[in-house]
């Protein structure tokens, strides 16, 4: 907490010489819970700036899944974003979150790589990806949503 307060920290070699550094860091908690469950109002006061962070629309989401295919270099294919929202979102009741595409791409493609297939997102891996990431209890019909708000 001192270098926090100081704006400097002092770091000691071994060899006994200290050398004090410029201290400036920028700290950012990230929570899906309320923050007055976790920390008091004293603590939050500290806290001068907060951005919650609201979930993505159908069209924010498709955009963030294409964004997400171009980083990765693969083709965006709108039909197989229409499959998850379809055959994952709304089957079991998930929420839209933005970090989603992007995990769920990551791991389709991890997946395929590990199966030596090409390197391009199908239903088939999409869903998989989603069974994982979501924890999908196929006898309940129902997921634990695995991934916070971010």
């Amino acid at each position: 907490m001192v270098p926090l307060e100081s704006g400097f920290e002092v770091l000691t070699l071994q060899s006994g010489e200290k050398i004090e550094l410029p201290f400036f860091p920028l700290v950012i908690f990230a929570t899906n819970l309320s923050p007055a469950e976790l920390v008091d109002e004293a603590f939050l006061r500290r806290i001068q700036y907060k951005i919650y962070a609201e979930d993505p629309s159908t069209a924010d989401y498709v955009r963030i899944f294409k964004s997400a295919c171009e980083a990765k270099g693969i083709p965006f294919e709108p039909l197989l974003v229409d499959y998850v929202l379809e055959h994952v979102y709304r089957k079991y009741d998930i929420q839209l979150r933005g970090c989603h595409p992007r995990d769920l791409i990551n791991q389709a493609l991890a997946l395929a790589s590990y199966r030596r297939e090409p390197r391009r997102l199908t239903e088939a891996l999409l869903a998989e990806a989603a069974d994982s990431y979501f924890l999908v209890d196929r006898d309940s019909q129902k997921s634990t949503q695995s991934a916070g708000r971010l």
